[in-house]
C-alpha cells in the first residue's frame, strides 16, 4: 500500500490519505483483463453489432468482479474523488458512489469495482451535486454492492464529506 501523509491533526488523526491506485490489489492489471477478453484485437464494430454487445457484456462482468485490496479492510482513510449521489433528500446526500474520474458512472461506463467506493454517510451532507469533486473520510470496508450506476468493491462508512480543496483537509 502506498501510504500517504496522515490527514489533519498530525499524529492524533488516524486517517491515511489514499490514492486510487492504493485500492488496486497487487498484481491486478486492468490492461491484462482487457487483453484476455480480446478487446485489444477488436476491429471497429458498430455498437448494435451482436458481437460488440457480447464483448461489452463480458467486459462489464470482468469489471464488476474486479478484485479488491483486502489489506485495506478496516483502515481509516481520506480519499478524493467525484460524487455520484444514490440517496438524497432535503437534508442532503445519505449515500453515493465515489469514483476517480469525472463522468464515471454517469456519462461513461463505470470503472472496475475496485475503483468504485460506495459512500454511506453517518449524517446527511448538504450542498453537493452530481460529480462534485470531494474529499471523503471514514472507515473503508471491502464490501461489494451493486447500484443502478455500477458495482462498488468498497464501502466507506463516511464521517466527513467536504468539497475538494488542495491543501490540508
Amino acid at each position: 500500500m502506498n501510504r500517504r501523509k496522515p490527514a489533519p491533526g498530525s499524529g492524533r488523526d488516524p486517517h491515511i490519505e489514499m490514492a486510487w491506485s492504493d485500492l488496486l490489489p497487487a498484481g491486478w492489471e486492468p490492461k491484462a483483463v482487457l487483453h484476455a477478453l480480446g478487446i485489444d484485437k477488436v476491429e471497429a464494430l458498430d455498437d448494435a453489432d451482436p458481437r460488440m454487445m457480447a464483448l461489452m457484456r463480458r467486459w462489464r462482468l470482468a469489471w464488476d468482479q474486479a478484485p479488491v485490496n483486502a489489506s485495506l479492510a478496516g483502515q481509516q482513510i481520506s480519499l478524493a474523488g467525484f460524487l455520484a449521489p444514490l440517496a438524497q433528500d432535503a437534508a442532503g446526500v445519505h449515500e453515493g458512489l465515489l469514483v476517480p474520474h469525472h463522468g464515471s458512472c454517469i456519462h461513461a461506463p463505470p470503472p472496475p469495482a475496485n475503483q468504485v467506493v460506495r459512500l454511506v454517510l453517518a449524517k446527511p451532507a448538504s450542498g453537493f451535486r452530481t460529480m462534485d469533486a470531494v474529499w471523503a473520510r471514514g472507515v473503508l470496508r471491502t464490501r461489494r454492492a451493486s447500484s443502478s450506476l455500477g458495482v462498488a468493491g468498497y464501502r466507506l462508512e463516511a464521517t466527513l464529506l467536504v468539497h475538494y480543496a488542495v491543501g490540508p483537509r
